[in-house]
């Protein structure tokens, strides 16, 4: 199976969500579409996670990474990546991209900001190709 970084605008799109949800902070189109819909359904900043991890792609079997946000209470993805509006539950989510617990890192508002800060980069702040406990050498 091959691995790549995706070249998409996920990274951006997911922590603009985060890092701008309840702060009155300008976002991406992208991203005031998805506050404005998490909004509309009650949905608090608190429940909300910044999600990074290796999906593979269905079409072409090609992992990649990629970021999303999940809902934390209501057990729900929120991807409005790459032009998409996407809002599902987590196990159909995760079930489509393969997604593992493995690779796979998650962040509350707080750290996000954080991290955004630190790095000064939307993501991934990791190596989500190396699994959780593996060696480095």
């Amino acid at each position: 199976m091959s691995k790549e970084r995706e070249d998409g605008d996920c990274f951006k799109v997911a922590a603009n969500i985060i890092a701008c949800y309840g702060m009155n902070l300008l976002a991406d189109e992208a991203a005031r579409d998805a506050i404005k819909m998490l909004k509309s359904l009650g949905i608090s900043s608190d429940e909300l996670w910044l999600c990074h991890g290796l999906v593979t792609r269905a079409t072409d079997g090609r992992e990649h990474t990629h970021a999303w946000i999940e809902i934390a209470g209501k057990r729900l993805v929120l991807d409005y990546s790459n032009g998409h509006r996407c809002l599902t539950p987590t196990s159909v989510y995760y079930d489509a991209g393969l997604i593992t617990k493995e690779h796979l890192e998650k962040y509350d508002a707080t750290q996000a900001r954080r991290k955004l800060v630190n790095y000064e980069t939307y993501g991934p702040w990791h190596d989500l190709f190396e699994a959780k406990g593996e060696s480095d050498e």
